[in-house]
């Protein structure tokens, strides 16, 4: 039973260590801008159901531009302590892939859990952005109809 004991504590110990260097290989990779390579590594230790190395897989792919996966891996997130920094990354994700309603709601409900001047400032640009956007729509509608008057 000792040995079986010893035997499981070396291989739990031996694991930590890969877990250890991937955690460094993954930070330096991240901190090179080398996101791909951090987001490899990364998704190795999320695997685990570790919380923060899926956060930081979801912003490495965030980072190079993925913003499918990056959303993806923001939605598994659970941690209820990464709950704001979550939301206003999805807000961001949906931002990027052009839907507007999604990145409001989201920065919305981060907005909910506490301030932020830049998840406002994003909220407000998109609010803006939405308004003109109804707007042109509005008017190509009015000159549509207008030119089907006209002929």
């Amino acid at each position: 039973m000792r040995v079986f004991i010893l035997l499981m504590l070396a291989l739990y110990l031996h694991g930590g260590v890969f877990d250890f260097m991937d955690i460094k290989e993954a930070k330096e990779a991240y901190a090179k801008k080398e996101y791909q390579k951090a987001a490899k590594y990364y998704e190795k230790l999320s695997k685990s159901g570790n919380d923060e190395a899926r956060f930081n897989l979801a912003d490495s792919y965030y980072k190079s531009g993925n913003y499918k996966k990056a959303l993806s891996n923001f939605e598994k997130i659970k941690d209820k302590k990464l709950k704001f920094k979550k939301l206003h990354n999805m807000g961001n994700c949906y931002a990027k892939l052009g839907d507007i309603d999604k990145a409001l709601k989201s920065y919305e409900e981060a907005l909910k859990i506490k301030e932020d001047k830049d998840t406002r400032f994003n909220y407000e640009l998109l609010k803006k952005k939405k308004k003109k956007k109804k707007k042109k729509k509005k008017k190509s509608k009015k000159k549509k109809n207008k030119n089907k008057k006209n002929h």
